[in-house]
């Protein structure tokens, strides 16, 4: 779960979802990663087969930062940067 201001936790995670790249889309690809910035949660979409059959699952993960696969490393970062008490060792 994402923490929320003042809970005392000193970890904070941030996750970026990538493009396809080239290769990818000339294969027709599909994306299996939502990323909804807003919520800040990244929702993965796979299928598993059990039995023989295809089962179509979902599960979702909740950040302290999303980042969709428009956002450029530039403004992530950027947006990063100007968190308070950011730390980088």
């Amino acid at each position: 779960m994402a923490s929320t201001e003042g809970d005392g936790c000193n970890i904070k995670v941030a996750v970026r979802c990538r493009p396809l790249n080239d290769r990818e889309r000339a294969k027709h690809v599909s994306t299996a990663i939502v990323c909804n910035q807003e919520k800040k949660h990244v929702q993965l979409n796979y299928t598993k087969k059990e039995q023989g059959k295809r089962k179509e699952l979902c599960k979702e993960y909740s950040f302290d930062n999303v980042f969709g696969m428009y956002s450029t490393q530039v403004k992530s970062s950027l947006h990063l940067l100007s968190l308070p008490n950011l730390m980088f060792s």
